[in-house]
């Protein structure tokens, strides 16, 4: 049922936890995908000076709520094993991502960034929607 990355896949280890290919990979998919965006963002909204870099202020709880909500998608569409094992919920190094999950993670985030700086949602959206095809393609690679 998951795919445990083979060892030829380490990159190095860190502190002796191994450190995968895979994992560097989405790190920079998403860096990319942050910084992407933020260039576009502020460049839709160039008029408003005190908007500037909101996606980098609110990128670390884009990214948290991503990642939580792609792994409890990723768990709820495998019930039966989480159910018997519910402590490998938790475990993120085992894989189990799902992109499904990440995008509705990130959209609710989007949701509480736009009430909480009043900016539109859809000025958001629209800086996040090229960033989030890039930061897929580079992690598909």
């Amino acid at each position: 049922m998951f795919v445990i990355p083979a060892t030829g896949s380490i990159a190095f280890n860190l502190f002796g936890v191994p450190i995968y290919k895979y994992g560097i990979t989405m790190a920079i998919a998403v860096f990319v995908a942050m910084l992407c965006a933020n260039k576009i963002f502020n460049v839709i909204n160039s008029d408003k000076k005190n908007a500037k870099d909101v996606i980098l202020e609110y990128a670390p709880l884009i990214i948290i709520l991503g990642i939580l909500s792609a792994r409890l998608y990723f768990c709820m569409l495998n019930p039966a094993y989480y159910f018997s094992h519910p402590l490998e919920i938790l475990d993120f190094r085992q894989g189990g991502l799902s992109i499904h999950g990440g995008i509705l993670g990130g959209i609710i985030s989007i949701i509480f960034v736009s009430k909480k700086t009043k900016i539109s949602f859809l000025k958001i959206m629209d800086s996040l929607a090229c960033a989030t095809f890039l930061g897929q393609s580079i992690g598909r690679w």
